[in-house]
């Protein structure tokens, strides 16, 4: 703490005054960190009004709380030889450094926010409980071979870097929301079970904000429901297969885009065509340099905004897959409701536009 010089009495009041609201302030924060929990196990490391270094990697066991001012320097792991599903709690201020083992079946549930230092690492999976609470990285990270389950709503803030998924996968619980935000997913593939994030349920939510995914094959979104804010945008010369029956919604004053020929091809579950919507006029679906695949039955958008740029084909056959092209409007791509204005689609051809359409688009605005 910077001392402020003074030779009066009111300098030196003022510096008391000022040492005892920095402590108070300390104070108060372990507080906090301390507040979540009123049983604390007999090993449960506490760091206390000062700051401990840990260097060496800790073993928690089932049913430990760590919390307060700690810096995990040498990492941690979680002990479950014992107990298969052992579950730890967390809530500290300082970052975590080092490998992070959850024991391949363990559980870290999160009662605060968790930055993760430079040299973090996942080396083993396991079940992670946000509760609403984000992982912060401060450098990419990338998940193990071994899954990550995510099991209660978690935020994983990127801030600015990556997320690698070229490894390992991440699996969302029923009723489970997992937020990709401020990061660039590396690595997206895998169809049918292999997928890299995949979502067990119908309850399964994925949100993505402010996220660049760059695809390394086609990538089957095959459950679940998708959300978009922010700036979102796909990349990479695969596929992005929206299997899922749930909807795929763009958000207010968000711009989902498909770009460096990537893909997206609309193929759900059952023949509703209208899964993918935008939420209002300010919402936006561009593809540039990119394609959009209908089904068979082919799709319709309903508000919002569609903006096309260079190079874009839209793709509407009449087998899913195959080459011969849909000569029935009932089963193109839509374009509008025709009835009702609210529904119409703002249409933006850019000036580099050049879209090819294999199929029937039908353009039924009202205006």
């Amino acid at each position: 703490m910077k001392k402020i010089k003074s030779s009066g009495f009111l300098g030196k009041r003022a510096w008391i005054k000022r040492s005892c609201l920095v402590g108070f302030v300390q104070i108060f924060r372990v507080f906090l960190a301390l507040s979540f929990f009123t049983y604390v196990p007999s090993a449960c490391p506490d760091g206390g009004m000062d700051v401990t270094w840990e260097d060496e990697r800790q073993v928690f066991d089932d049913d430990d709380c760590v919390r307060g001012l700690i810096v995990l320097k040498g990492g941690f792991s979680i002990d479950t030889s014992v107990n298969t599903s052992a579950e730890i709690y967390m809530d500290i201020v300082e970052p975590v450094f080092g490998p992070i083992n959850l024991g391949g079946t363990g559980k870290l549930t999160l009662c605060g926010d968790l930055l993760l230092g430079s040299h973090a690492a996942v080396t083993n999976g396991g079940k992670i409980n946000g509760n609403g609470f984000s992982l912060i990285l401060t450098t990419s990270l990338v998940v193990p071979e071994s899954k990550i389950k995510i099991i209660g709503d978690t935020i994983i803030d990127g801030r600015g870097n990556d997320l690698c998924l070229r490894l390992g996968k991440l699996v969302i619980e029923e009723d489970t929301t997992l937020t990709l935000k401020n990061v660039n997913v590396c690595g997206l593939a895998g169809t049918e079970d292999n997928a890299k994030i995949e979502l067990e349920g119908t309850s399964s939510k994925l949100v993505l904000q402010n996220a660049c995914v760059y695809l390394d094959d086609d990538f089957d979104f095959q459950n679940g429901a998708l959300f978009v804010h922010g700036d979102v945008s796909v990349a990479g010369k695969h596929d992005f297969v929206y299997k899922s029956s749930e909807t795929c919604t763009i958000g207010s004053c968000s711009f989902l885009s498909f770009e460096r020929d990537s893909r997206l091809s609309y193929q759900p579950g059952s023949s509703e065509r209208t899964l993918v919507r935008m939420m209002d006029d300010t919402s936006y679906l561009c593809f540039n340099n990119a394609a959009l695949e209908a089904p068979v039955s082919g799709m319709q958008f309903l508000g919002g905004n569609l903006m096309f740029d260079n190079r874009v084909a839209l793709d509407n056959p009449t087998v899913a897959g195959g080459v011969t092209q849909n000569t029935n409007k009932v089963q193109g791509i839509t374009i509008g409701d025709g009835t009702n204005q609210d529904n119409d689609v703002a249409v933006y051809l850019l000036s580099g536009a050049n879209v090819e359409i294999t199929g029937v688009l039908d353009y039924n605005n009202v205006t």
